[in-house]
């Protein structure tokens, strides 16, 4: 879960929902969450503090256990380090006590985009962007004369169990498929917050690639630094250079594909060449 708003500060924007939409999913999970005994049906890790190596990372699990998620993951998160725990389920350890493996769901929170390339990571992970439909000066106060949950009354809570009910049902009815949600604006995170603001415009003015078209990435390279030159005193290495120019080709919706990266290979000279491809347009 993350936002959908558009950032090219790399600065966590938040106040989407997504924490307090984790309290209501929480609270279908376990209906008296504070009660002796259920606070392990939905266990809240910070993720800035997460340490994927921590023998005992997950030490506030238990059998009970139906839902994790990492709170507010920190920059840079490496999604390949929960593989396992997502696959073949995660095992709780605590001191002096016998460990034991448990499947559950896991759930991400995060305020920045995380690069999810490779099928490894699509096998095992589904965006959600949240909108900033609220934000510091339109609270849900300000238009509902009440805060979520806190003011709401019973024939408001039956409501809220009806419709998420209703997509239960949804989710039964079409077999039990999640599909991808649309992405809003998430490919262009990805872009802007694991690239540079320099290099996007670079791409959109300066390089303004054409479909089919292989292009010399040393050319490329050596003309960015040329135009940019404050990234020569910062030292970009070519290889982050091509870096960027694979997240721009396989984010960009202009290159909206799988297969963006066609013929990309050494030449004898040790150039490295890229094709752009643009997406099949289907029939209508």
């Amino acid at each position: 879960m993350t936002d959908a708003k558009v950032s090219y500060t790399n600065e966590p924007n938040g106040r989407s929902g997504k924490s307090l939409f984790m309290l209501l999913i929480s609270a279908i999970l376990c209906a008296d969450a504070n009660a002796a005994g259920n606070q392990k049906t939905v266990v809240n890790v910070p993720g800035k503090n997460f340490d994927p190596t921590d023998t005992f990372r997950y030490q506030q699990a238990s059998h009970e256990t139906k839902l994790i998620y990492l709170n507010d993951v920190k920059r840079g998160f490496r999604t390949e380090t929960l593989f396992n725990d997502i696959t073949d389920g995660l095992t709780v350890n605590r001191k002096n006590k016998a460990s034991f493996t448990i499947k559950v769901k896991m759930v991400l929170i995060s305020n920045l985009s995380i690069d999810l390339a490779g099928d490894s990571n699509k096998a095992r992970f589904c965006v959600f962007e949240f909108s900033d439909y609220f934000n510091a000066q339109h609270d849900p106060e300000s238009e509902f004369k009440t805060w979520f949950f806190t003011g709401w009354d019973e024939a408001e809570y039956n409501r809220t169990y009806l419709f998420l009910a209703q997509c239960c049902r949804a989710f039964f009815s079409d077999g039990c498929k999640l599909p991808q949600p649309a992405s809003i604006n998430y490919q262009q995170r990805i872009i802007n917050e694991h690239t540079s603001r320099d290099f996007v415009e670079y791409m959109q003015m300066d390089w303004k690639p054409e479909p089919g078209i292989l292009y010399d990435l040393k050319f490329q390279y050596n003309e960015f630094l040329t135009n940019y030159k404050d990234w020569q005193q910062r030292k970009l290495a070519q290889s982050k250079f091509t870096i960027w120019v694979q997240k721009y080709m396989n984010n960009s919706k202009e290159w909206e594909n799988y297969n963006k990266i066609e013929n990309y290979h050494r030449e004898a000279g040790g150039s490295t060449f890229v094709k752009f491809i643009r997406p099949k347009q289907e029939n209508t």
